[in-house]
C-alpha cells in the first residue's frame, strides 16, 4: 500500500507513506502546556544570549519569559484545568503576540516561530503557516540581510504549507530558505542542510525520487558531522534518507538508516519521546516492506499504545500508527491468501476494515472531506472492502476518493485500487483505463526495483488475463515476480501474491489455448 507513516519537520513525512497528519483534539492541561512554552522560551532565551552582548540579551530573554507567563496568567497550573486546550493557550498567545512584543521585533519573530512551533506539534498546519510567515516577514525586516533566523522560519513556513496540502508552494518556500541559509552561512552551514532536508522531503512526495536522494545524502553529511546539529534535524533527515532509499528499491539501506534514526533519537532524545515512538513505527515501515510482518506490526502496537493516552484518537501519529497498524494486517492476509486455505484471510480483513474506518473517521472531522489524507484513507478502506468480496460497497468510496486527488501522489494508486473494483464488478473496460492510466504513472515515478510496482503489476496481470491477452497477461506476472522476489525475497507477501497470480494468468491462458 502507498501509504506509510508520517513525520513534519522534526519527525519523518512518508507520504504514502506515509504520513504521514490529522488534527489534535483532545483537551490537553494547561500545566502541560505552561512547562512546554516556558522550555521553548528558555531555549530562546539561551539562543540570544549567544548571539549578541550578554546585558542586551538578557533584556530580552526576560521580556520572552514575561509575555510566555502573561499568556498563561489566568491558568493555574496545579489544577486540572478542565475546558482549557493548548489550542485555546494557543490561539490567545497569537492573539496578544502582536500587540505585547511590538517595541521588540527580534524577540516578536522569535515568538512566532515558538507558536508555529506548537500548533504544528496539534497538527494545525494552517495556523503553524500564519505564524512562521509573519516571523520571517518580521525577521526579514530586522536583520535586513540573509540571515539563519529567517532563513528558519522559511524553512518551518515549507514544511508547513507542505504539510497543510500546498506541496508546491512549501518546495518554493523551501527554496527560498535554502538560497537565504546558503547566504548567511554557506552551502554547508547545519541551517542549509535542515532546509535541504525540508526540501527533499517535499519532493519525495512529489515523487522526484532522484533529486530528493540527491538532497538528502548531502543534507545527511553535513548534520553528521557536526556535534552542534539538533537531534531533531538529525533523526528527521535520516529517517526521510530510509523513506527514500525504500522508494527506490533498497530495503537493506532503508533499514540501515531507520535504524541509525532511532538508536540517536533513543540516546539524544530518550527512549520515551514521542519522537523515538515515532521513528520505531518508521522502522516498522521498512520491516513490513520486508515482510518481516510479527517485527513490524510489534513496532506499530507499540506506537499506537503509547500515542493514544497521550496524543488522543484524532491526532496524527495515532492516526498514522492505526494506518500502519492496518496494513501489516492486511499483508497476513496477503499471505494468507496466497497459501492452502484463501478464506483464512478474511479475518485479517475485515480487522483492516475496522482499523480504516476508524483513521477515516478521524480524517473527516479534523481535516475535512477535501484533503488528500482523507482521500487515502477512503482508497484503503475501499480495498479492505474489497478483499472481502464487497467491491459493490468499496466503489463510491475508491470514487470519491479519486474526485478529492487528482493531482496528489496517491492519484495512481487510487486509479489501480479503482480498477481492481471495476474488475471484480465486471466492467473490463474501465478496470482497462483506470489500470493503465495509473501503470503510467507508477512507471515514471518509481524506480523499476520499487517492490511497490509488484502490485500494480499483479493487477495489470489479472486485467490482461481477462482481455483475453494471455501473452501480456503472463509477462506481467512474470514481471511482478520478479520485482518482489528481488527486493523482498521468495516469502515476502507482494512474492507469494504474485506467485499466486502467475498460476491463474497461466491456467487461465492454458484453459484458453
Amino acid at each position: 500500500k502507498p501509504l506509510a507513516a508520517t513525520m513534519g519537520r522534526g519527525r519523518l513525512a512518508d507520504a504514502r507513506t506515509t504520513a504521514t497528519r490529522f488534527a489534535r483534539r483532545n483537551r490537553t492541561g494547561v500545566g502541560v502546556a505552561l512547562v512546554l512554552a516556558l522550555a521553548l522560551a528558555a531555549g530562546i532565551a539561551g539562543t540570544l544570549v549567544q548571539a549578541r552582548a550578554a546585558r542586551a540579551e538578557a533584556a530580552r530573554a526576560n521580556a520572552t519569559r514575561d509575555f510566555v507567563l502573561g499568556v498563561f496568567a489566568g491558568a493555574d497550573p496545579t489544577e486540572d484545568a478542565a475546558g482549557v486546550t493548548a489550542r485555546e493557550l494557543l490561539d490567545a498567545a497569537a492573539t496578544d503576540v502582536s500587540q505585547g512584543l511590538a517595541s521588540q521585533p527580534e524577540v516578536q519573530a522569535e515568538m512566532q516561530r515558538t507558536l508555529g512551533d506548537l500548533y504544528d506539534r496539534l497538527s494545525l498546519y494552517d495556523l503553524a503557516a500564519a505564524q512562521f510567515e509573519a516571523s520571517a516577514r518580521r525577521e526579514a525586516a530586522f536583520h535586513r540581510a540573509p540571515h539563519d533566523h529567517t532563513a528558519q522560519s522559511l524553512d518551518a513556513l515549507a514544511s508547513a504549507v507542505a504539510d497543510a496540502g500546498d506541496p508546491e508552494r512549501g518546495e518554493t518556500i523551501a527554496r527560498q530558505a535554502i538560497a537565504v541559509a546558503t547566504a548567511a552561512s554557506g552551502a554547508e552551514s547545519l541551517r542549509a542542510a535542515s532546509a535541504s532536508a525540508t526540501l527533499a522531503g517535499i519532493l519525495d512526495t512529489e515523487g522526484e525520487t532522484a533529486a530528493a536522494d540527491s538532497l538528502i545524502r548531502a543534507a545527511v553529511t553535513v548534520l553528521r558531522r557536526s556535534p552542534d546539529a539538533p537531534a531533531g534535524d538529525v533523526v528527521s533527515a535520516l529517517s526521510l534518507a530510509a523513506t527514500i532509499r525504500r522508494s527506490q528499491g533498497d530495503l537493506a539501506g532503508a533499514e540501515r538508516f531507520a535504524r541509525e534514526a532511532y538508536g540517536v533519537a533513543r540516546a539524544r532524545l530518550g527512549p520515551d519521546h514521542l519522537d523515538t515512538v515515532t521513528l520505531l513505527s518508521n522502522l516498522g515501515i521498512i520491516l513490513r516492506e520486508q515482510s518481516r510482518l510479527v517485527e513490524a506490526e510489534r513496532a506499530f502496537r507499540h506506537t499506537l499504545a503509547f500515542d493514544l493516552p497521550r496524543l488522543g484518537p484524532d491526532h496524527v501519529f495515532v492516526a498514522t500508527a492505526r494506518s500502519n497498524l492496518a496494513s501489516v494486517v492486511m499483508a497476513r492476509g496477503y499471505l494468507a491468501a496466497a497459501g492452502p486455505d484463501p478464506a483464512s484471510a478474511q479475518p485479517f480483513y475485515h480487522a483492516g476494515e475496522r482499523l480504516y474506518r476508524q483513521v477515516l473517521a478521524s480524517n473527516i472531522a479534523s481535516l475535512g472531506d477535501g484533503h488528500p489524507f482523507t482521500a487515502v484513507a477512503m482508497m484503503q478502506l475501499a480495498g479492505a472492502l474489497r478483499e472481502q468480496g464487497r467491491a459493490a460497497e468499496a466503489e463510491p468510496l475508491a470514487r470519491e476518493a479519486a474526485a478529492r486527488t487528482p493531482d496528489d501522489p496517491a492519484a495512481p494508486w487510487i486509479a489501480i485500487e479503482r480498477g481492481r473494483i471495476a474488475l471484480d464488478l465486471g466492467d473490463v473496460a474501465a478496470a482497462d483505463r483506470f489500470i493503465t492510466s495509473g501503470m503510467a504513472t507508477i512507471d515514471s515515478t518509481l524506480t523499476p526495483e520499487d517492490t511497490r510496482r509488484a502490485t500494480a503489476l499483479v493487477c495489470l496481470a489479472r486485467l490482461r488475463a481477462r482481455q483475453g491477452r494471455a501473452a501480456d497477461a503472463i509477462r506481467a506476472a512474470d514481471e511482478a515476480v520478479r520485482v518482489a522476489t528481488a527486493s523482498g525475497g521468495p516469502d515476502h507477501f507482494r512474492t507469494r501474491t504474485a506467485l499466486r497470480v502467475r498460476a491463474q494468468v497461466g491456467a487461465h491462458a492454458r484453459r484458453a489455448g
